[in-house]
């Protein structure tokens, strides 16, 4: 009884997992789509925005790495890209100090959001790594436990049975002689 409610509460998780992954992944894809403002900045105002279309499209790809690779570490990345994007983002559209504060303002919440999401995924991808130790991964079905349990089992030999099996070896080889 409590195998199984460990079992649900894991199957639980995992689904929640998998879902929050998807929409992690769908943030992704929203963010790179600021690589169009980027391209409309770079032509009406300034070339230098090309470094932070680059930037962008690294934030979403290490984004969608952390989360289908379930790594960590893409994801890290992904959060410190998303920090100098909004850095370098309000340096270059501002000259003076409000202009600071009202860039900050109007793109701090959109990069607040994503790197909420991401954060999400840091700590999805260690509640799933957790999972993967749980027996039971990634099922966590009971009958399929028992019969991998069972599967593993029939792969151990007896050592009375290995011993039956090298004397029936021995005494089948003196029966019978080869030839010359």
């Amino acid at each position: 009884m409590i195998l199984e409610d460990e079992y649900s509460q894991n199957r639980v998780a995992l689904k929640k997992i998998k879902k929050e992954s998807t929409i992690c992944g769908i943030m992704c894809g929203l963010f790179m789509c600021l690589i169009v403002f980027e391209l409309y900045y770079t032509i009406m105002i300034s070339p230098i925005f090309l470094i932070l279309m680059v930037i962008v499209a690294a934030v979403s790809i290490t984004g969608f790495k952390g989360i289908s690779n379930k790594d960590n570490r893409f994801s890290k990345a992904s959060l410190i890209l998303t920090a100098v994007h909004l850095l370098a983002f309000t340096a270059m559209i501002s000259d003076s100090l409000t202009e600071v504060l009202t860039a900050l303002v109007m793109s701090g919440p959109g990069h607040i959001i994503f790197a909420y999401f991401i954060y999400k995924t840091i700590k999805n991808n260690e509640k799933y790594h957790w999972l993967e130790q749980q027996e039971g991964f990634p099922h966590f079905e009971i009958k399929q436990t028992m019969y991998e349990m069972d599967k593993r089992q029939r792969e151990i030999k007896d050592p009375y049975l290995i011993k039956k099996e090298a004397i029936e070896k021995n005494t089948g080889n003196v029966g019978h002689m080869d030839e010359l």
